[in-house]
């Protein structure tokens, strides 16, 4: 022990008292970030006030930058508005060169796909305008090959880092990965995420819904649901994890970000309906 590191007067714990004597002998330490566990302080702080820490002061720790390719998968719906922001934000968080935006529109939404191709995205048409949500998604996922898949809707605003963020959570065999939208309060305490990365070997093997292999979506949904069953599904497997601090803001009507249009009051129409088939399927696979 060097008197150098500790004066008689200084009180360490022992864990920093082990590691800092580990330094003077020039022994490595080493944080398997993998590892989740409690600490009882003055109270037991665990995984969930870690992300509630995150969440809420919009921390980032730095992380190495994503490597790999990312199908971003928007379903879209008379919002033709929304195309340029969505690029634009895009464009400016940094992930522009990995990842691919492909929106998913119905083939007579005509002002919807020139705004979207407009900017710069691939423009994937389903059959009719009345396509579902959870239809669009998986015809996104047969129409792309990237090794990611990110849902998400047009309401959103990318923050720098995001796919970093995103990615980096993935490393230890994570195939879903919830992003963080800064407002609901189940992503705020990292038991949810509304935007959702999603490995395409883990859909193609096992599929994302229970409905099996090759499958990211159940078709029953139409709006709301799609993303509580592919994270209850995800957390059954033991292939989920958050990453509270890659930032994609929801911007809705709920939080106040967005004005409440026809397409918000759509998937509104049919959320009892939503819920009812979640809670059934939930039944019948198992809470």
């Amino acid at each position: 022990w060097s008197s150098d590191v500790c004066s008689s007067d200084l009180i360490l714990s022992e864990d920093l008292s082990f590691c800092l004597r580990a330094g003077t002998l020039d022994i490595p330490v080493h944080v398997h970030t993998g590892v989740r566990t409690s600490h009882m302080k003055t109270l037991w702080l665990a995984e969930d006030d870690y992300f509630a820490q995150v969440a809420l002061s919009k921390i980032q720790p730095a992380v190495p930058p994503a490597t790999q390719r990312t199908a971003v998968i928007v379903p879209v719906l008379r919002r033709p508005q929304n195309a340029a922001p969505f690029m634009e934000s895009l464009k400016s968080s940094g992930a522009q060169e990995l990842a691919t935006v492909y929106a998913v529109a119905g083939a007579d939404d005509y002002d919807t796909i020139a705004a979207w191709e407009a900017g710069g995205a691939q423009v994937i048409r389903a059959a009719t305008d009345t396509t579902t949500f959870a239809t669009k998604v998986n015809l996104g996922y047969r129409a792309t090959d990237e090794p990611w898949l990110f849902l998400t809707g047009d309401d959103v605003r990318f923050k720098p880092g995001w796919l970093d963020q995103a990615q980096h959570a993935a490393r230890d065999g994570f195939d879903v990965v919830g992003t963080n939208d800064l407002h609901n309060p189940r992503v705020l305490a990292g038991e949810h995420a509304t935007h959702l990365l999603i490995r395409r070997s883990y859909i193609d093997e096992h599929g994302a819904s229970w409905d099996g292999p090759k499958v990211v979506a159940h078709e029953g949904y139409r709006h709301w649901f799609v993303d509580d069953e592919l994270v209850t599904v995800a957390k059954q497997r033991g292939v989920w994890t958050a990453a509270p601090a890659a930032h994609v803001e929801h911007l809705h009507p709920l939080w106040g970000l967005a004005a409440d249009d026809d397409t918000y009051q759509l998937g509104r129409s049919y959320a009892e309906q939503d819920q009812a088939l979640f809670t059934e399927r939930l039944a019948a696979h198992g809470a």
